[in-house]
Formats: structure tokens, C-alpha cells, sequence
């Protein structure tokens, strides 16, 4: 349905009626607000498959061979119809056709499509890249935007390494802290001082606080 809607909405031909300009307007300003990404890869675990035969019944080989075909089928439509749009919109930016009204809408439609779980059309980057220098500013942030969501989409997932307290304090040459009903105690300790700068260590005594330099 989008496939056909969008480049439909995008050529729309330039009316003098302001109710219809509004109108226009308003279609895009609401997809724009309520638009969400579409899942285009549609994936099963083994753990959902095992719950549902649970809650109706086991499946037969040939029903969960053919259930899969449908499954890839549906998702290779939807892979299709996703680069098809992608074409279509980027042509109709390419070709100089559009007023630059219309390039901002389609522009802004090329922009809420992008997402991480198909390739991005080259071609369609080639676009973005392009309107970086377009006279238009409007159409100029909106390619800033674009980019930057490629850039971000493009970014490999962060690494969380789990390291205990021990191989932290080795690291940085102390010894273990003692340890109160199994738990290391909250508060300011000589082990803690490597996170503060300088290793600075607060004052607890009122001579000591009259002795701390705070400019030199």
C-alpha cells in the first residue's frame, strides 16, 4: 500500500485552492508524527514455536516446512516493496521534476524509511549526499538529518565486558577492600580514592579541612 500511496501523495500536482494545500499539508505533517518502522524480517524463535505448539498442539514436519516457505515468501515481498519505494522516491528526487515543496516531502518520506535490518540503496545515499549542498536549507537539514541517522544506524552495538571488583582493583595496583556482611561499604575509602581526581580524599577533621589549598 505504500508503495503506490506515497509517490502518489509526493506527485500531487500543485493546487490554488488553500483547503487543498492544507490538506496536503496535514497528510504529510501526520505521517511524519505517527509514522512507525515496519518490521521488513519477520523472525520466529525455537522458544515461540515450542510455547505455541504447548498452548495448541505439536506440528507435523510438512505443516512447519510449509509455514517457513510462507514465512520467507512474506518476507522477501516485503524486502521487494521496501527498495521499490526507496527507488521510486529517490527517482522522483533525481529527476528535477518536483517543486522543491514536493522535494521537501519526499525527501522527508526517504528519511522515516531508513532502518537497520535491510541495506540502504546506495543510490539513495548517493541522494542524501547530494542535497548537502542543495541552495534550499530546508532540504539541505533534511539531508544533515538523513545522514546522520545512516551514521547512527550504521554504528556497531557496544560491548559490555562484566569485570568483578577484584580485576578492577588489580588493575590499578590496590588490594581488596574490607568487606562488611559480604558487601564493600558505601562512603569515601582508601580503595575508592583511584575514581576521584588526584586521588583526592575528602577532609574529616576541621584542621585538616583549614589545610586543603583550593587555589594555588
Amino acid at each position: 500500500m505504500m508503495e503506490k500511496l506515497w509517490p502518489s501523495i509526493v506527485c500531487t500536482t500543485h493546487v490554488q485552492k488553500i483547503s487543498a494545500q492544507n490538506l496536503i499539508g496535514s497528510i504529510n505533517q501526520r505521517i511524519g508524527k505517527t509514522f512507525t518502522t515496519r518490521a521488513l524480517i519477520q523472525d520466529v524463535n525455537e522458544k515461540s514455536i515450542h510455547a505455541a505448539a504447548t498452548l495448541w498442539r505439536p506440528l507435523a514436519s510438512n505443516e512447519i516446512e510449509t509455514g517457513q516457505q510462507i514465512h520467507d515468501e512474506r518476507n522477501r515481498a516485503n524486502i521487494q516493496s521496501y527498495n521499490n519505494l526507496m527507488e521510486t522516491l529517490n527517482s522522483l528526487l533525481m529527476k528535477n521534476i518536483l517543486t522543491w515543496k514536493q522535494q521537501k516531502m519526499t525527501i522527508s518520506l526517504l528519511y522515516l524509511l531508513l532502518q537497520n535490518c535491510v541495506p540502504i540503496p546506495s543510490s539513495c545515499i548517493r541522494t542524501f549526499m547530494d542535497f548537502l549542498v542543495h541552495e534550499n536549507i530546508e532540504l539541505r537539514k533534511h539531508a544533515e538529518k538523513s545522514i546522520a541517522a545512516i551514521c547512527r544506524l550504521q554504528k556497531p552495538p557496544r560491548i559490555y565486558i562484566e569485570k568483578s571488583l577484584d580485576e578492577i582493583l588489580h588493575n590499578v595496583g590496590q588490594s581488596i577492600p574490607t568487606l562488611v556482611d559480604g558487601d564493600c561499604q558505601p562512603g569515601d575509602r582508601h580503595d575508592n580514592l583511584w575514581v576521584t581526581i588526584g586521588g583526592y580524599k575528602q577532609p574529616e577533621t576541621q584542621t585538616e579541612w583549614e589545610q586543603t589549598c583550593f587555589l594555588d
